[in-house]
Parts: structure tokens; C-alpha cells; sequence
């Protein structure tokens, strides 16, 4: 039982850091070691440390994102288009809008250390992707 009743100490693979710790109380050196691993792999796949947050250039013309822990928002073609995503793992999951009200969703693979982005969309949220998306990141961020 987590002596953290629910408190926010399970890592994502639902291990009560706490009473690892403690269980470990014995050997100082190998429960630092545990803990800075486990803070790893609680971090891990949330972009892998990078950010995503920046100007890009896109098959959709020029895009802006701001990623927020593993939110992703941003605009497209200049600011006529809008996405809304979420990173899980190396992948973004997102969802676009255009002023003409057409939308839709899609995802990016986050490749070359958070430099490149490369994916399909659709329109809808429905049926077979019917485009590819892929965008690398401006050199000046």
C-alpha cells in the first residue's frame, strides 16, 4: 500500500516512489540511484526533454508551436489554421481547424532530436488519413 495515500508520488509505471525509498532506507547511495532512475523513467516519453515550442516550416506553410509539458497548440499557413495535440511517447495526436471551418485530425512522429516532425492527417476523425504532414523546425530557435 502507498503510504502517499493518492498524494502524487506513483511514477508512471504506478510504483510508490516512497516506499521504494523507504525499503531502500538501509542503503542511501543505492536509493539515490533508484530514485534518480525512476525520475527518469517517469519523464521518459514526454518529448524526451525537448520542446517543440518554436517557428517551423511546414507542407501547410509556416507553423508556430507552444508545447506545455506534453500540450502542444500552435497555427499553420500563417495563422489560419489551429492545432491542439498531445504528446505520447515520440508522438504528437492532434486535432486542426481552419477558418474555413473545415478540421480534422492527425499525428506527427517527433524525429532528428525535436527537429523534425513527420505524419498524416485527415479530415474528420474517421477513415483513411488522406495526406502527409511534415515540417522541420527554423534554424533560428
Amino acid at each position: 500500500m502507498c503510504l502517499t495515500q493518492g498524494k502524487g508520488l506513483l511514477n508512471n509505471f504506478g510504483v510508490c516512489v516512497v516506499e521504494v525509498f523507504c525499503a531502500m532506507k538501509h542503503s542511501l547511495p543505492g536509493a539515490f540511484l533508484l530514485v534518480w532512475a525512476l525520475w527518469g523513467l517517469s519523464c521518459w516519453g514526454h518529448g524526451k526533454g525537448g520542446d517543440l515550442s518554436g517557428g517551423w516550416k511546414s507542407d501547410m506553410g509556416k507553423m508556430v508551436l507552444r508545447q506545455e509539458g506534453t500540450k502542444v497548440t500552435g497555427t499553420y499557413d500563417n495563422g489560419v489554421g489551429e492545432i491542439q495535440g498531445e504528446i505520447r511517447d515520440d508522438t504528437v495526436f492532434f486535432a486542426w481547424k481552419e477558418a474555413t471551418g473545415k478540421g480534422g485530425d492527425g499525428f506527427w512522429e517527433i524525429r532528428d532530436q525535436q527537429r523534425a516532425l513527420a505524419g498524416k492527417f485527415r479530415e474528420g476523425d474517421d477513415g483513411p488519413w488522406t495526406g502527409t504532414w511534415r515540417a522541420r523546425k527554423n534554424e533560428e530557435n
